[in-house]
């Protein structure tokens, strides 16, 4: 299982020139891909920059979401408000904010994979002895 952060992922759909290697996003396939309720909407967010300076067409974006197709994602429900003060508390003791903090609790929670680029995400993860993909990061 793998928790998948959209700094990786939009980085892949970024091509021709990802700075991800292939055999990262293949050790995402044929797994289950855990994201948090917010990944789409960061996934998305990421990509409007290039639609409002036509840098990308709608097909073009419909294109790049048919190729989320090929992982096995699975949105995890949004937090409960008594789990608000909790994630607040996790975010400030790994100096996280509360949307990288979710992706971190979600792979300690699950005993998942971390795959992700951001840097405070990484190192909270390596204090926490979660498992990284890549193995390390540019």
């Amino acid at each position: 299982m793998i928790v998948l952060d959209a700094s990786l992922i939009v980085e892949w759909l970024a091509e021709p020139h990802p700075s991800v290697s292939m055999e990262t996003f293949e050790a995402l396939l044929g797994v289950p891909v855990l994201v948090p309720s917010h990944w789409p909407l960061e996934v998305s967010n990421t990509l409007r920059p290039n639609l409002r300076m036509n840098k990308l067409s709608i097909e073009g974006l419909h294109g790049l979401i048919d190729r989320l197709d090929v992982f096995d994602i699975r949105v995890q429900p949004p937090l409960e408000v008594d789990e608000i003060g909790p994630m607040a508390q996790f975010a400030v003791t790994h100096d996280l904010t509360t949307y990288d903090a979710v992706y971190v609790q979600l792979a300690l929670h699950h005993r998942a994979t971390l795959a992700t680029l951001d840097r405070a995400m990484r190192t909270a993860a390596a204090k926490l002895n979660i498992a990284l993909l890549p193995a390390a990061a540019s």
